[in-house]
């Protein structure tokens, strides 16, 4: 499996005007349950990301769905209604350990279809595949595609995992970085 990735350029002010059309719905209502104040977030879909995006935990280049790089790229809805994209499932996890980001929802791509889909609802392979920011992370769908592509792809040591494996690795590097 080889993978190359490729910068592209484009109109940052029409992708930013697009994005804030797609953003107009209300993301934080009050919600008076219980006489209690507190924040509800309207979980919206996933969006394309900006051509000029950039990793909210690390600040590196965010990729698109046209784009190989693309396949690995996250985003969230904060607590707060956000959004933000990540490189990597590695800064994704990283990026909620810092208190300023606590995400309502998040959302990966699927390796075979690039659609996303919610972290809860993917099935993870762990491979020895280049990702971003070199986690090796990839997400599928459905359990029976992730399973295929471990069988295809054993050349790879690709194993079924799950978020917990990738915490660990993102937690180490997380502690480097704030040591440095």
């Amino acid at each position: 499996l080889a993978m190359v990735s490729t910068s592209g350029c484009g109109d940052n002010e029409a992708s930013s005007n697009n994005k804030e059309e797609q953003e107009t719905t209300t993301v934080a209502d009050k919600n008076t349950a219980n006489n209690n104040h507190e924040e509800a977030i309207h979980i919206q879909d996933p969006i394309e990301p900006d051509h000029d995006e950039v990793c909210a935990f690390c600040n590196m280049k965010i990729y698109g769905s046209g784009d190989v790089m693309g396949a690995f790229t996250a985003q969230a809805i904060t607590a707060e209604g956000e959004r933000v994209f990540f490189d990597d499932s590695g800064c994704l996890l990283n990026a909620e350990r810092q208190e300023e980001h606590k995400f309502a929802q998040a959302w990966v791509r699927d390796l075979e279809t690039i659609e996303w889909k919610t972290d809860e609802e993917v099935t993870i392979v762990k491979a020895d595949i280049e990702t971003p920011m070199k986690y090796g992370y990839a997400f599928f769908g459905d359990r029976q595609t992730a399973e295929q592509y471990v069988i295809e792809n054993a050349v790879l040591n690709a194993t079924i995992t799950d978020w917990s494996a990738i915490d660990e690795v993102a937690y180490e590097r997380y502690k480097k970085k704030m040591e440095n």
